[in-house]
């Protein structure tokens, strides 16, 4: 299934050397959770989901504003569900920062 949502985050580095920045991170959001259908669940539905997030990563500059960043985290996700729905993922990150 797919989950949509919205979600807030702070960053915390709590030092630094030449070049690297290790963080340390938090969160929560909330969106929607659309299991998938098949024939064995053939009816669509949608919950409510809330999710609460921790983990964390590294962040290397490569010029002026412009960072490689890389982290992982431990992601919680309740669902207002039938069945209770609570889930734990350890999604692995990585992309682009850039710090205007």
């Amino acid at each position: 299934g797919t989950t949509k949502f919205i979600s807030g985050e702070i960053r915390w580095s709590p030092f630094s050397f030449r070049r690297l920045s290790p963080y340390v991170l938090g969160g929560l959001g909330r969106g929607t959770s659309r299991p998938n259908v098949n024939e064995f669940f053939p009816t669509p539905v949608a919950n409510d989901a809330v999710l609460a997030f921790a983990g964390g990563g590294l962040r290397v500059p490569v010029v002026s504003g412009l960072s490689v960043i890389a982290d992982v985290r431990f992601v919680l996700q309740l669902e207002d569900s039938e069945d209770g729905g609570v889930y734990l993922f350890g999604p692995i990150r990585g992309g682009l920062a850039w710090r205007f």
